[in-house]
């Protein structure tokens, strides 16, 4: 496995090997354990990977009705809304 690869791996699956491509792993386990410049990079993005496993997204309120949202509707809204639809 060579660096593009890896850096490919780690952008799309994050830092987490068992996340990784199962026919990729292996090769790219090895690549870190002799390559100073692959762990430089893993450790580099892992901080990131620990805030982002940590964050947790809300549920989001229920939807809106298009009506319920014209019922609200200001005259300044309103003029914005159909400059915006011309």
């Amino acid at each position: 496995m060579k660096h593009n690869r890896l850096i490919e791996i780690i952008n799309a699956y994050g830092t987490h090997s068992e996340k990784w491509p199962y026919d990729e792993r292996e090769s790219a386990i090895e690549l870190l354990k002799r390559d100073l410049k692959a762990q430089a990079l893993i450790n580099s993005v892992r901080k990131l990977d620990l805030i982002l496993d940590e964050y947790q997204v809300l549920a989001r309120p229920n939807p809106v009705s298009y009506t319920h949202l014209r019922a609200h509707e200001t005259g300044r809204n309103l003029v914005c809304r159909l400059l915006r639809e011309k």
